[in-house]
This record gives C-alpha cells, sequence and structure tokens, in this order.
C-alpha cells in the first residue's frame, strides 16, 4: 500500500528534471551504492546543502562533478514542487510502526559493540536508515575529523501484513566502514588483484561487485562474519555463490586477535600476503593411469574452482601425461574420465609451485558399461520372448 501511495502521489511529477537526471545518472553507472554514498553528503531537505565534498570515487560514479551539483539542485526543486513535506506528514504512522518493530529485529547497540571490539577502532557515529521501497543493503560513510559516521541503508527483507520488515545486513553494511578504507590504504600492495578477479568476474559482477577491489572487500566481510559467529555452512554457501577464496582467508582470520594484534589494521598486511600468494602462477602436472600404473592416453581431465564451475579441459599424452600452466594457489577439484573406466574427481592442493599428481583409473567390466547392460538387456528381451512363443505353442 505504501508504494502504491507513493506512486500515485508522485506520478504527476514523473517528468521532472529531478527524475530524468536521476535516470540518466543510473545509466551511466550511477547505480547502486553510489545513490546511497551521495545522498548521505546532504543535509536534511528541504536545504540539501552538500555538508561534506564528493569523493572522487562518486564524482568518478557520476562522470562530473557538475552533474552531482546539478541534480542536487533539482532535487530542492522537487522537494519543493511535490510538496513532498505533506506525503511525509501523511505516512507518519506508517514509518514510526516501521521503526518500531525495526528495533525489535536490529541489535543496534550490541552490533556496533562487536564492530568495535573485532577491529579495534570507534567510529564518529552509526545511523541505520530504512528504506521501505528499497531494493538491497547499502554501506556508506562520510569523514568527521579523524574518524568516520556511518551508514547502513537497508531495504526490507521481507513484507508482514503490509508492513515492511527489516533485520538483515546490519553488521556487514556497518564492517565496510571499517574494512574497505584499510583495503584502500594498501592498495599498491596487492600483486595481482586482476588474477583473483577475472576467475569469478561472472559472479561478482552479478552480485554487483564489479571490480577487483571490492570482491576483496566481499570476501574479507563474509570471512570475518563468519568467523565471529562459527557458521561454518555459511562458509560453502558462500563459497558455492562464487566467493571461491573465502576458505583460506576464513582460515587466516581465526590466527586474528585483539591480544596479538593492537587493531584489524595491524593484522591487514597479512591478508594481502594471503592473496598475493593466491594471485601467484602455479603449474601442475597430472599423469592418468590404469590399476597397473600405465600411462593412459586420451585421458580427458577437467579443472573445477571451488564453487564448481569448469575452468579448463585437455587430454594425456601418449604417456598419460598433460600440464596446467599459471594456477591460482587454491584447492581445485581434478575429475579424469576415460572410455572404459570409472570417473576419477580428486581435490588438488598445492604443496609446491611445480606440482605433480597422479589419478588412477579403475577400469570398467563388461557387465558394467552401457554397451554390457545393453547386450544382457537385449538377451533377456529375446529369451522372454522365446519362452512366450513356447507356451503358445
Amino acid at each position: 500500500p505504501y508504494k502504491e501511495d507513493m506512486l500515485r502521489y508522485f506520478q504527476p511529477y514523473s517528468d521532472h528534471k529531478a527524475v530524468t537526471l536521476c535516470e540518466e545518472l543510473i545509466t551511466s553507472g550511477f547505480s547502486y551504492d553510489a545513490p546511497v554514498a551521495f545522498m548521505v553528503h546532504l543535509s536534511d531537505p528541504p536545504e540539501l546543502n552538500v555538508v561534506t565534498p564528493f569523493s572522487e570515487y562518486l564524482v568518478n560514479r557520476a562522470g562530473d562533478k557538475a552533474i552531482l551539483e546539478e541534480f542536487v539542485e533539482a532535487l530542492r526543486s522537487f522537494y519543493m514542487e511535490s510538496d513532498f513535506e505533506d506525503f511525509w506528514h501523511s505516512h507518519r504512522d506508517f514509518y514510526d510502526d516501521v521503526e518500531t518493530r525495526a528495533r525489535d529485529y536490529l541489535s543496534l547497540e550490541s552490533i556496533v559493540e562487536a564492530l568495535e571490539d573485532y577491529f579495534g577502532v570507534k567510529q564518529h557515529g552509526y545511523h541505520v536508515i530504512l528504506a521501505p521501497v528499497f531494493l538491497g543493503f547499502y554501506g556508506a560513510r562520510t569523514e568527521v575529523n579523524d574518524s568516520l559516521d556511518i551508514y547502513a541503508v537497508l531495504g526490507p527483507i521481507r513484507i508482514e501484513g503490509s508492513i515492511p520488515v527489516f533485520g538483515a545486513a546490519l553488521f556487514h553494511e556497518f564492517a565496510h566502514s571499517f574494512v574497505n578504507p584499510l583495503t584502500d590504504e594498501f592498495l599498491e600492495e596487492y600483486k595481482n588483484p586482476w588474477r583473483l578477479f577475472y576467475p569469478v568476474m561472472e559472479e561478482m559482477k552479478s552480485m554487483a561487485y564489479g571490480n577487483r577491489f571490492t570482491m576483496i572487500n566481499e570476501h574479507i566481510l563474509r570471512a570475518a562474519e563468519i568467523e565471529m559467529s562459527n557458521s561454518m555452512e555459511q562458509l560453502s554457501h558462500e563459497e558455492k555463490r562464487g566467493f571461491i577464496y573465502i576458505r583460506p582467508l576464513f582460515h587466516l582470520l581465526t590466527k586474528y586477535d585483539r591480544d596479538s594484534y593492537r587493531s584489524f589494521r595491524e593484522f591487514y598486511p597479512e591478508i594481502v600476503d594471503l592473496f598475493n600468494s593466491i594471485a601467484d602462477e602455479y603449474r601442475l602436472v597430472v599423469q592418468v593411469l590404469n590399476e597397473k600404473g600405465e600411462g593412459l592416453p586420451n585421458a580427458v581431465v577437467s579443472v573445477f574452482l571451488p564453487n564448481g564451475k569448469g575452468t579448463t579441459s585437455k587430454s594425456t599424452n601418449s604417456t598419460g601425461h598433460l600440464v596446467f600452466e599459471n594456477m591460482l594457489n587454491i584447492t581445485y577439484s581434478i575429475k579424469a574420465s576415460l572410455q572404459g573406466y570409472k570417473d576419477q574427481t580428486v581435490k588438488i592442493t598445492f604443496r609446491s609451485k611445480d606440482q605433480i599428481e597422479m589419478i588412477t583409473l579403475q577400469s570398467i567390466t563388461f557387465l558394467e558399461t552401457p554397451l554390457g547392460i545393453g547386450v544382457i538387456t537385449g538377451t533377456i528381451a529375446l529369451l522372454v520372448l522365446a519362452i512366450i512363443v513356447i507356451k503358445r505353442k
């Protein structure tokens, strides 16, 4: 009902400059987190003053600082011409109900305490923005002296009795403001982040994580959440979604504690070292053998990432060998197949940069093969037919 009221009330202003500018910005890539980050730079309406300068990130996303300034002016005009204040006041009971319910689900104080204890940093302020017709969850921040004001903009997780319910992603969105600045600080220490991004580029872009450093941040945040909650089943879930480096990162984070490190920043170089190690180039030699230890030519060996996505396949040479170059330092699944033999899948974890692995295939007896089963089935059918014919005679 609230969404219907909103569409009905503002429909007469659908051609307003604020709307057309917004569409232009979204088309040019000013989407997902960008509008959220943009709004926290402004004061409350109707003034909508720019209280903190737009970041270089925002200007790059918009393409030009001038269009952001033009958009702010258009928003002020939209607020006044549409009598936005009237719409706001007419729905205050709804907003109060939404906020009251959200307080029952969101443990703001305990989450803030957990964040500051884990990362070893105190921030200036924490703000939760509930967006009833918003899709997704985003974090944003603005600088206040030497600290940050942190924002979590939350869309609802479900609807109950026409009321949107909020109760997810608060820790994650707040944590962005602890992790992202560290990644920015250590940016130059990452040796080859493109090698990390490329194998999961499709999956990351589908979740709006369109660059290599956003991918790294999301890995760190999710691994930290799992480590703090000790939710091992979530580890496999995230891995299948495309966060293929989360398992080694999770194991690294189990070594982080505030007794040994004053803050997460002090520990962060170890995260950089881990990602650099993963991005290094490894070489895998595979030999496929039969039960007698003889090399099997023409066996097909396929390589799969931790999320089950296949990367490449090759056939063995006359001695049963093949080589995979430029592999990442992660755990792969390797599947070997050859007609007349049972498929064999093994997990490969690198112990050296030039590694040899042997896979032994078990031969399939005649009765187990499709041909063997077909022959037996056909023979049985003929015998049954013969018995029927004999009985009829």
